[in-house]
């Protein structure tokens, strides 16, 4: 399913050095922002937060293993910055 996402976004996106991690963003972003219309931004945030770790461990426990820490990190920092505003 990860790869059904990535597919989703521009070729010239695809084709970035780290676009892996700004398909995190996006994606770690639209999950927040859809949250907020029914949520507070602090439970928001901690739902994408829980969602990035998860993915992450089901990353890292399947026969993948692409874990990757700065995935996470990826997925919550435009998610933080707008919950700080």
């Amino acid at each position: 399913m990860k790869q059904q996402l990535f597919n989703i976004l521009p070729t010239w996106l695809k084709s970035l050095k780290y676009a892996d991690k700004i398909a995190h963003a996006i994606y770690g972003t639209l999950f927040y922002l859809l949250l907020t219309l029914f949520l507070d931004k602090e439970i928001s945030f901690a739902l994408v937060f829980f969602l990035a770790v998860l993915v992450e461990f089901y990353d890292l426990y399947t026969d993948r293993g692409t874990s990757d820490a700065y995935d996470v990190f990826a997925t919550i920092t435009i998610p933080l910055i707008l919950m700080l505003l």
